[in-house]
């Protein structure tokens, strides 16, 4: 049974409550741990697609269940999933969750085991551009000390476009001018 805090999340999450799910992307929705581990050693797929197109991985990593994030990567599960419908990243959802509920474990647990951060699904906004989006500009430097590439003149965009406080305008001009300086650096000799 899910409780209505976590009803709430899980539709701040998504924008809706997933209905009709496989019985493990129910414990996870659940917080089942014990459930999650008798299905998943009964081969319940830690990548099933959901109707809606969420996965047990999305789920888990959108409310930030980091143990049952790490028992179903364990499994299998990819830490590159992304839901079909919106074409949004597990990383994306964990980076909210993170945003949202203060609970960055999803998001680095994904990160450690090993999500591609220069991945976009299907034409979706890469993990940068989305903290970018979040005014997240210290997650976007991280990525940049990390190996983030994918794109440099969007991320720029999207740095700049973003709307910030007065106390976030330096980060925001550094950001900027750092990935200016990685483009510049990146153009071939013409």
């Amino acid at each position: 049974m899910v409780s209505s805090d976590d009803r709430a999340v899980v539709e701040n999450a998504f924008g809706y409550y997933p209905d009709d799910v496989s019985p493990l992307s129910q414990a996870i929705l659940c917080d089942d741990a014990a459930k999650a581990d008798r299905l998943l050693a009964q081969g319940a797929s830690p990548n099933q697609r959901e109707p809606g197109g969420l996965t047990p991985v999305l789920i888990a990593a959108a409310l930030s269940r980091d143990a049952l994030l790490a028992r179903l990567l364990q499994a299998g599960g990819d830490p590159n999933a992304y839901e079909s419908d919106t074409r949004t990243l597990a990383l994306s959802y964990a980076l909210s969750a993170g945003v949202h509920q203060g609970d960055w474990r999803a998001y680095e647990r994904l990160i450690d085991e090993g999500a591609d951060i220069n991945r976009s699904a299907q034409g979706g906004p890469t993990i940068a551009r989305w903290a970018s989006s979040l005014g997240q500009f210290d997650k976007v430097e991280q990525l940049l000390d990390q190996g983030y590439r994918a794109d440099l003149p969007a991320l720029a965009r999207s740095v700049e476009r973003r709307n910030v406080p007065d106390k976030a305008k330096a980060a925001q001009a550094r950001l900027l001018a750092r990935i200016r300086a990685m483009i510049a650096t990146d153009r071939p000799a013409g």
